[in-house]
């Protein structure tokens, strides 16, 4: 029997409901599909199951639970921000049958040194998407001495030109950034001395990034 079969959407929900998190059509009713479209995207950009990866803001696994059990013991990695989500993680892998060794950290400052790691992968699903230009610049700073030469970053990104702040799950505050365009991404690059490829993979809802280190 699979995760997927024995962790069913239903169990899901239950599960994130005991930590006061509200079901969402996207979030919840889509887990495996978007799971699945992360996994399938770092296989189309050359992850094995011995490669390490870094999932930043990792949820409460969503997408972990599939690179677990598709990694080796010990290669993967993620961090978020969000306390229930941290808890909710440990609870979904526990009721997953899932027996692989794994990391996850709670972290506000993307301090990624803290996993004693260097990472060949590293993904952002829906993250930059919520942070300021200087927040994503700090991120990018900071993930570059943890990656191995020749590492990869994929993420997704929307340009938006209004910026506007919310209540994530109604607790945790958060933004969208302003103007975040492959303008700004492929500066980034060019400070950090890495290569920025622009919308080299299809999403149902976002452009597709990478930065090569």
């Amino acid at each position: 029997m699979t995760f997927q079969e024995t962790l069913t959407v239903e169990k899901i929900i239950d599960l994130s409901l005991e930590v006061g998190m509200v079901p969402g059509a996207k979030f919840h009713y889509k887990w495996y599909e978007y799971a699945e479209w992360q996994l399938t995207a770092l296989k189309h950009f050359g992850l094995n199951p011995d490669h390490k990866l870094l999932d930043i803001g990792c949820g409460p696994l969503r997408f972990g639970l599939a690179g677990i059990d598709y990694l080796n013991d010990n290669c993967y990695f993620g961090m978020d921000v969000y306390t229930p989500y941290i808890h909710l993680g440990k609870a979904l892998y526990n009721a997953s049958g899932l027996t692989k060794e794994y990391a996850v950290i709670e972290d506000h400052e993307f301090n990624f040194d803290k996993f004693e790691a260097k990472f060949d992968y590293a993904i952002s699903q829906s993250v930059f998407t919520h942070l300021s230009k200087e927040q994503v610049e700090i991120c990018l700073n900071k993930l570059k001495p943890n990656m191995n030469p020749g590492g990869q970053l994929i993420f997704t990104n929307i340009v938006s030109s209004v910026p506007r702040g919310f209540l994530y799950s109604s607790k945790q505050p958060m933004f969208t950034g302003v103007n975040m365009d492959e303008e700004f991404y492929s500066g980034i690059a060019k400070k950090l001395g890495v290569e920025f490829l622009s919308n080299v993979y299809d999403h149902p809802t976002q452009q597709v990034h990478i930065i090569k280190f």
